[in-house]
């Protein structure tokens, strides 16, 4: 850290065995998993270099937080693996595919389009990806979720009024998961959950 803070500060590096600096003109592009603000204030993060490298910010949603995207993101890993075939996600398999957790974030999509890609016969045209294919080579994706639900004891008033909710945030955002879940103070798996509750999964 205090090497790579000199090479910001002075804009020069020096080789190994040399005597003499040389300048250097660059930018730095970092990325991270960790909460540096919070190995920052536990002193495992130089503070003068998060700032310094904190120019810029983006926080990338993972895969979870963004599932809207996983049919394109699904058909892109495929093509580069297949590139003259078509891909087709039927119904019953995205929404499937949309309720796991999917904890390895795009590696673990990757490998499933790969592992898809390689089963798949090799003169198919059209890759099908149905809810039994992935029963069959993605038994991940049916591990979770297989407790009993208890039943739902809230009263008629109560759950209209939630559906009306979740029906509003979803018009006023267009269908945007991501927003309609900001807008009720709530996380996407939890919208996702509610919406398949109410009926509300193919808005």
């Amino acid at each position: 850290q205090t090497r790579l803070l000199r090479v910001l500060e002075e804009r020069e590096v020096l080789r190994v065995g040399s005597t003499q600096a040389i300048p250097v003109d660059l930018r730095i592009i970092a990325a991270s998993h960790c909460d540096l603000d919070k190995m920052v204030k536990v002193g495992s993060f130089r503070a003068d270099l998060y700032y310094r490298l904190n120019v810029m910010r983006l926080n990338l949603p993972t895969l979870q937080q963004r599932l809207d995207d996983l049919p394109l993101l699904l058909t892109a890993f495929m093509g580069k693996l297949r590139p003259q075939a078509e891909v087709d996600i039927e119904p019953s398999a995205l929404a499937r595919l949309q309720a796991y957790s999917w904890p390895g974030n795009l590696r673990e999509l990757r490998n499933l389009a790969e592992r898809l890609a390689i089963l798949l016969p090799d003169e198919a045209a059209t890759l099908s990806i149905s809810h039994a294919l992935l029963r069959t080579t993605a038994p991940e994706l049916f591990a979770q979720n297989t407790s009993p639900q208890p039943a739902n004891t809230e009263s008629p008033a109560t759950i209209d009024a939630e559906r009306g909710e979740l029906v509003a945030a979803l018009g006023e955002t267009l269908g945007n998961r991501s927003l309609a879940a900001q807008r009720l103070g709530i996380s996407r798996s939890t919208l996702w959950r509610r919406m398949q509750q109410y009926g509300l999964s193919n808005q």
